[in-house]
Order: structure tokens, then C-alpha cells, then sequence
């Protein structure tokens, strides 16, 4: 019963960003203490080395790899330029020109359209791996120089 607990951990897991895998791992480890066969003990042993080999995986493509790079890169750049037009021209510039309390419709160039909860998801998944990634990075180089 532990481990059904411990498979929407895993499809996150295989279909997420490192944070997800992370948490993945934590479920099958909850799952794994929670186990109460042998059987179940091993079926969460091989989930948890799937998860970490696919999560080193992740961290060694996003250090190594020139390709993943840009494209990490790429998405980086539109999930920056939507935040930075809603952030800096829509509220700092917009509210500089006057549109702070303008009645609406009347600062149509500082006016963006609303995103939707799945573009919202993709931008916040974009920055979490860039945060996650370069702090596991950092920690990979301690880790290292010891």
C-alpha cells in the first residue's frame, strides 16, 4: 500500500524538473520505510536509483552539455521577458507614465494579457530548475574540492 502512496511522486518525478525528482526520491523513501514486505522494499529501493540516476542525469547535462545550455538558455530568456514586461513595464514604467490608476482600457501599452495557469507553471518550473540546478551545482563543487 506504501508504495501506490509513492507513484504520483514518481510520475512527477519523470516528468518534472529536478525539484520534482527530489521530492519523488522523498516519497519513495517514505514509501520504503512504510513498506511492510520485502517485496515492497525492493520495488522502492529500484524507484528510489531510477530517481537519482535521472536526477544526476539532469545535473550533469545542465553543467556539460553545450546544447542544453542554450537551450536552458532559451527558455530562460522568454520566461524572463514575460516577468520583466508584466514587472518593469507594465508596473514600474506604466506607473512612472501614469497608468498606475488609470481607468482601464485608457494605457493599452501598459497593459498585459493575463497569463493562464499553465503559462504561469512553465515560468516558475523555468526558475525553479535555474535555482535548484546552480545551487546543486554549488554544492556538486564543494562536495568536490573536499
Amino acid at each position: 500500500m506504501g508504495l501506490l502512496l509513492a507513484i504520483p511522486g514518481l510520475l512527477s518525478g519523470l516528468f518534472g524538473t529536478l525539484n520534482g525528482i527530489t521530492a519523488a526520491i522523498s516519497n519513495a523513501q517514505i514509501a520504503k520505510i512504510n513498506a511492510t514486505t520485502e517485496e515492497e522494499k525492493i520495488r522502492a529501493d529500484q524507484t528510489i536509483q531510477t530517481l537519482q540516476a535521472r536526477r544526476d542525469v539532469m545535473i550533469a547535462e545542465s553543467s556539460h552539455s553545450r546544447l542544453n545550455g542554450i537551450m536552458r538558455f532559451l527558455f530562460g530568456l522568454v520566461a524572463l521577458s514575460v516577468v520583466m514586461k508584466l514587472y518593469l513595464w507594465d508596473k514600474v514604467i506604466g506607473s512612472l507614465a501614469g497608468c498606475s490608476q488609470a481607468p482601464a482600457g485608457t494605457c493599452g501599452i501598459f497593459t498585459t494579457d493575463p497569463l493562464d495557469d499553465n503559462a504561469w507553471k512553465i515560468i516558475m518550473m523555468v526558475m525553479g530548475f535555474y535555482f535548484i540546478s546552480e545551487v546543486s551545482l554549488g554544492v556538486t563543487r564543494i562536495v568536490k574540492s573536499r
